[in-house]
């Protein structure tokens, strides 16, 4: 009896960590761990200085005043089709009091967008670029949010897996293992794909992508566009103009490397415009890699402090590419692929030219359920993926740490803990 009762029990454990055996444990067993998922408060902590979050922008505004966000969203590894963050923006729109949608949002191919660096028309992927623009009905409120997907850059060397994938092959494979073989081609092998030299391609994509987020009009942004990327000029708008970066997994080191290579190549920056020099750029880091696409790489050149670029009289000051870059980490516990920030990794490999600050937000995204009073379960897959939708990880991007100090029902309140250099 005991024996059989152990098998269910690893059983169940297997279903929920790959997100297979769908029709296994149906009936009670189902009802009894939905219970429990309800049931339970998913608990928070903030490591960090206050910071504020989206909503930000609009503070503070005169009623006859225009105001503009500009959010890019950057995947990690895995397969993103364009349409992958199109929940998470609805959901960010409508915590900022945006109610009104274009209905034809831009869908662009960025290997057609001529920038002076790629002359359009290119046979080589450089990945889509999906941009759709909320507005409140009062339309002095804008958001633009840039969804990359750069999935198809890595699709040419992933197709070297493709035999391990045929029937030949997974015929000979019991039903769970070929699922986690699968997870492991299409997640294990984009990392690889990044550090080699087609790293260079996805890194052309989001320069691309920041260079349009930075240059372009709403009624610009045209599949054969032309925008000078090469020969950096600062774009004025007629009015207010923010940006911030949404990330995740390995997105989060992709675009701290492109915003690094631009400062030690000593540009103001390929795609990076120049008044963010006198802005905060927020970068939310979902499921943060940092930590491990730094191992086996060098810290960046810069020498100098964080205050001779960073402060209004620092002697270097008219070099640094950000007035201040928020670091917001977000880290499911439970999450095997991420990875909580200490402050001595920003103070030893991000470059000071970022001016770069940090905060930690710890948050049980997945619930963990209790597996009949033997132990508690996180799903792994579902502690990594589910940050798009995560209540209260969209409560604190929209709404910084007041977002994170309130509870519903799913999520306690963050205990914060303030964090003081």
């Amino acid at each position: 009896m005991f024996t059989r009762y152990f098998q269910l029990v690893v059983c169940w454990a297997i279903a929920l960590a790959t997100q297979g055996c769908s029709s296994i444990a149906k009936g009670v067993t189902e009802a009894v761990l939905e219970q429990d998922q309800n049931s339970y408060k998913r608990q928070c902590h903030v490591y960090g200085a206050p910071f504020d979050g989206l909503n930000q922008n609009w503070s503070n505004q005169n009623p006859y005043e225009n105001r503009e966000l500009r959010l890019l969203v950057i995947h990690g590894a895995g397969d993103y089709p364009s349409g992958y963050a199109d929940a998470m923006s609805f959901a960010l729109a409508q915590r900022m009091g945006l109610t009104r949608v274009d209905a034809r949002p831009r869908k662009l191919e960025l290997n057609r967008i001529d920038t002076g660096v790629n002359n359009g028309g290119s046979g080589r992927s450089l990945g889509q670029l999906n941009v759709s623009r909320f507005r409140n009905a009062q339309d002095n409120r804008q958001l633009l949010v840039f969804e990359l997907s750069w999935t198809d850059i890595a699709a040419a060397d992933k197709a070297e897996l493709a035999f391990d994938e045929s029937t030949a092959m997974t015929s000979q494979r019991v039903s769970v293992n070929r699922q986690l073989k699968e997870m492991v081609n299409m997640h294990a092998s984009d990392p690889m794909i990044y550090m080699g030299p087609t790293g260079d391609q996805i890194r052309e994509s989001v320069e691309t992508a920041t260079c349009l987020m930075t240059q372009s009009s709403w009624q610009q942004l045209q599949p054969e566009g032309v925008f000078d990327c090469q020969n950096y000029h600062q774009k004025t708008f007629s009015h207010e103009v923010n940006y911030a970066v949404i990330t995740h997994s390995m997105g989060s080191r992709i675009i701290i490397d492109v915003i690094q290579g631009a400062a030690e190549r000593g540009e103001s920056g390929q795609g990076f415009n120049p008044a963010f020099k006198d802005k905060v750029l927020n970068i939310y880091m979902l499921s943060n890699q940092l930590q491990l696409f730094q191992l086996g790489r060098p810290a960046p050149e810069a020498t100098m402090n964080d205050s001779e670029y960073c402060l209004a009289k620092g002697t270097h000051a008219d070099n640094r590419l950000v007035k201040q870059t928020r670091l917001v980490s977000i880290t499911d516990p439970n999450d095997l692929f991420s990875y909580t920030v200490p402050q001595s990794f920003v103070d030893d490999y991000i470059d000071p030219r970022l001016c770069p600050s940090l905060v930690n937000v710890v948050t049980e995204v997945a619930a963990p359920i209790n597996l009949l009073g033997l132990a508690r379960v996180a799903e792994p897959m579902a502690a990594h993926k589910s940050y798009f939708t995560d209540t209260k990880v969209l409560d604190v991007i929209v709404f910084g740490l007041n977002g994170a100090l309130t509870s519903d029902d799913g999520h306690e309140a963050c205990q914060w803990h303030d964090v003081v250099n």
